[in-house]
């Protein structure tokens, strides 16, 4: 029997997974395209990233492709007009996909705040509010503070 179309993709992805998972697969750099659209802002980002450092963006108002150091425009080369064209499809995609969801804005759900003051509060009278973090998000992931302020 010979498997044609989804399922040979299905199976090829298992075994390259299967690679990377078992370390058959390893990388020492790792470059990055990254690209988005924002409705209803009307604007975008395309980028390359290699290692961690940007290489290059592609400013979508001017339409070209600005490098993060110069020197790397003088050995390599990106036409803005495939990131632009990148850009479109994002447009369109997301065009599909609000008109498939009817148009229904996710809903902001305020956070939760718990005050415990030291004093007791007086409706009307000054107070002060100290605050201090002892939990936040550094570099995407999430870092607790130890010891005293």
């Amino acid at each position: 029997m010979v498997m044609t179309g989804v399922p040979v993709l299905g199976v090829f992805i298992t075994v390259l997974m299967r690679l990377q998972g078992s370390w058959a697969i390893k990388e020492e750099h790792v470059i990055i395209q990254a690209e988005f659209y924002l409705n209803p802002d009307k604007s975008g980002e395309f980028m390359f990233d290699f290692d961690g450092d940007e290489i290059f963006h592609v400013d979508l108002e001017k339409k070209e492709t600005v490098w993060r150091l110069e020197e790397f425009g003088r050995f390599a080369s990106f036409e803005a007009q495939g990131a632009l064209a990148n850009i479109a499809v994002d447009k369109a995609n997301l065009d599909i996909m609000i008109k498939r969801s009817n148009h229904t804005p996710n809903t902001n759900v305020p956070p939760e705040v718990t005050v415990l003051p030291n004093t007791r509060v007086e409706l009307g009278e000054p107070n002060t509010l100290i605050c201090f973090i002892i939990k936040g998000v550094r570099k995407g992931n999430a870092a607790e503070r130890r010891g005293p302020l």
